[in-house]
């Protein structure tokens, strides 16, 4: 919810009404101002890097009131979040669930791997704003998505039992993945790729053997 006294604020000044277009499916939000402004500041961050500048440029490209940055309430925290909230949704919808399979996998971490690797030398930055101890619940949440969208997309049947055991070894496997590209300076980011895949053998074999 936006702060009821900004929100007036922003709309009793005159802006682009073409900002206002129909709610996102994805993010449950009014696809208006909060969503181009996460787009544009996103669009920014390879300019000014990711820090708060990069909304300040959003504000201004979009031409809102000055204090407009205040409708992202937790600021780059807020756009971080986004960027990997829509490299998720980019992979899962890249996936008819029909045909969903094991060997899906490595397509969809691939897939992964080349959204991150638009940041490339921005990851660092972007992981030590989501790692902080304020972006935790928020960090948390997107995490638990993206790997309950992996179980989905490589056809994983949990048990009662085994629920938790499969969602961890995902979970480190999508962690470890986005770890080893801090260091990766490897065309494409191959080694992270055959690191992945090396991953995913072991991941399959241990739960072939449980």
């Amino acid at each position: 919810m936006y702060n009821v006294r900004m929100f007036r604020a922003v709309v009793s000044k005159p802006f682009n009404t073409s900002l206002w277009i129909t709610p996102s499916r994805h993010f449950g939000i009014n696809k208006g101002i909060k969503y181009h402004l996460l787009e544009s500041s996103l669009a920014s961050v390879g300019i000014f890097g990711g820090d708060d500048h990069c909304i300040a440029s959003a504000v201004a490209q979009l031409g809102l009131p000055v204090h407009s940055h205040k409708i992202l309430r937790r600021g780059i925290g807020e756009v971080v979040q986004y960027y990997f909230e829509r490299n998720r949704n980019f992979v899962f919808d890249s996936f008819v669930l029909g045909n969903t399979s094991s060997a899906q996998l490595e397509h969809a971490l691939n897939i992964h791997i080349d959204q991150l690797l638009v940041f490339h030398h921005l990851l660092g930055d972007a992981l030590s704003i989501i790692l902080h101890p304020r972006e935790w619940p928020y960090t948390l949440h997107t995490m638990v998505a993206i790997v309950d969208d992996l179980c989905t997309i490589a056809a994983v049947k949990s048990t009662r039992s085994d629920w938790y055991l499969e969602r961890s070894f995902m979970a480190c496997l999508f962690t470890t993945t986005v770890l080893y590209m801090l260091t990766d300076t490897s065309p494409r980011a191959a080694e992270t790729r055959l690191v992945s895949c090396k991953l995913q053998l072991c991941h399959f074999r241990i739960i072939d053997f449980s």
